[in-house]
């Protein structure tokens, strides 16, 4: 098929595109064998897993987006767009340029890209299917997602209950709307136990090919892309509550701290990212910065202390958290309690002329609830285990 046309020759030789960096599925590295440069960047993994499907990967991230960009260009317009690691059999190791022979040999099954209707409930679904049953030879497969939708997620929950959040471009799903999915015809059946999708409301054949629209994508983009965003991030729940939507309630004013892991990429050459910023969005949309950061201190773990200011309003916020050496971004929904206010009280006329006094100058530590600054504590890197894909994870706390 696809494959045996890729390794005949001309076809297969034509050069499609150029190439910078290598695009991989997602490794295993021998312990101690990767070196990091200063801005993150990694090199030297000696490969013990050359196929972790059990992990997110830049090549998986790449060929998404390719099925978003594809589906939308011709017509049949998606939000998001997923495949099955194992639908990616190879990596595209650089040598300055890209040929047909090697796109072929990432996607050799020659599925079509179907258009899926599917609602939040179904995606979360999804999601949490990534978690495999009981049983099955891998017990855990890593989607590869199109750039915007990302997800946080507690693989210490019980199963069916770890995906805490999802959002598309900074907005939260929402389980009962409708969201229109680009999935290869395996993945869209149901293959690899993502039965999820077989709840959808509308599969469509769009008679798209994956190889041809991949190869088509790229050779309009001249250069093959590069993908640095992780789309799902570990964030435990720090409260312990099951369901979903997953929101954390906190007060005003008070404190709490918890872990984050599983932020970086497993391909060859991917970046770690060493701080970790943070900021809050109110319900009126305006943004609200948290002076400080967290360093990260172990490789894709850090733990966080955040001070809620204490003039926020009662209401629904969402807590942003961004990586240093690299796109991902993590949105956090946050429940905020603010503080009571207190009543004015009425004063009791005098019949005496009241003598002018000079007010006395505000305290300082008085000054955060004023408006005029933020009373934020920085964030505060702390000490975490983790194994990855439901290991056991951090202590919370709460203050």
């Amino acid at each position: 098929m696809a494959d045996a046309v890729a390794q005949s020759g001309p076809i297969g030789a034509q050069v499609i595109a150029t190439q910078t960096a290598d695009l991989t599925r997602a490794k295993q590295c021998e312990p101690g064998s990767i070196q990091v440069a200063a801005d993150g960047t990694t090199s030297n993994c000696v490969v013990a897993v050359k196929d972790d499907r059990a992990n997110e990967s830049a090549l998986g991230g790449v060929v998404a987006n390719s099925m978003l960009d594809s589906l939308n260009g011709a017509g049949h317009p998606v939000d998001i767009a997923m495949i099955n690691p194992g639908g990616l059999r190879a990596d595209i190791m650089n040598d300055g340029q890209v040929t047909y022979k090697e796109a072929a040999s990432v996607l050799p099954f020659a599925n079509t890209l179907m258009q899926v209707e599917l609602t939040g409930a179904d995606l979360k679904q999804i999601l949490e299917e990534q978690w495999q049953p009981d049983g099955s030879q891998r017990p855990y497969l890593q989607l590869g997602l199109s750039d915007g939708f990302t997800y946080t997620y507690d693989p210490d929950r019980p199963r069916g209950d770890r995906i805490l959040s999802m959002s598309l471009n900074g907005t939260f799903i929402d389980p009962a709307k409708v969201y229109h999915v680009a999935a290869p015809s395996f993945l869209a059946a149901g293959g690899n136990n993502f039965a999820g999708f077989k709840k959808a409301t509308l599969v469509k054949d769009t008679g798209l090919i994956d190889l041809e629209s991949f190869v088509k994508w790229v050779k309009a983009k001249g250069q093959l892309p590069i993908d640095n965003n992780r789309n799902g991030v570990i964030v435990p729940a720090l409260a312990g509550k099951d369901g979903y939507p997953y929101t954390e309630t906190v007060k005003a004013g008070s404190t709490f701290s918890f872990g984050v892991a599983g932020f970086d990429l497993a391909s060859l050459g991917y970046t770690q990212n060493s701080v970790i910023k943070g900021e809050l969005i109110g319900p009126d949309g305006a943004r609200i910065a948290l002076p400080g950061e967290a360093t990260v201190t172990d490789p894709n773990i850090a733990g966080l202390e955040i001070t809620i200011p204490e003039n926020l309003a009662t209401g629904q916020y969402t807590l942003v958290l961004s990586f240093d050496n690299s796109d991902t971004v993590t949105y956090l929904p946050l429940s905020v309690e603010g503080l009571p206010q207190s009543a004015p009280t009425e004063t009791a006329q005098s019949t005496e002329t009241a003598q002018p006094t000079e007010a006395p100058a505000p305290a300082a530590e008085a000054l955060a609830g004023t408006g005029a600054e933020l009373d934020v504590a920085g964030w505060i890197a702390a000490a975490a285990a983790l194994a990855v894909a439901g290991g056991a994870f951090l202590a919370r706390r709460r203050v």
